[in-house]
């Protein structure tokens, strides 16, 4: 896990699942987990890809999953268009 401490996935989980759970006015979630993270309240997400290697080839396809991910798990999508 890229960044992310010295937390497993599961206790990296649970502490935004407790966030969005306390009112935490935003998070950041990666996107290869942005769907096991369900919406509660008023919280946003921040959907994000890192990549500290290098800068993808096909980023293009990554953004277009971002997007995708984004209108899947949305009750009201707005995206910005590129």
């Amino acid at each position: 896990m890229a960044g992310g401490g010295d937390y497993s996935e599961e206790q990296r989980l649970t502490l935004l699942r407790t966030a969005i759970a306390q009112g935490a006015e935003y998070v950041d979630l990666e996107w290869d987990v942005a769907l096991q993270v369900r919406r509660y309240g008023a919280t946003k997400r921040v959907v994000s890809y890192h990549n500290f290697q290098e800068t993808p080839a096909n980023l293009p396809a990554i953004w277009e999953k971002m997007r995708a991910l984004i209108r899947t798990s949305s009750r009201s999508p707005r995206w910005p268009t590129p």
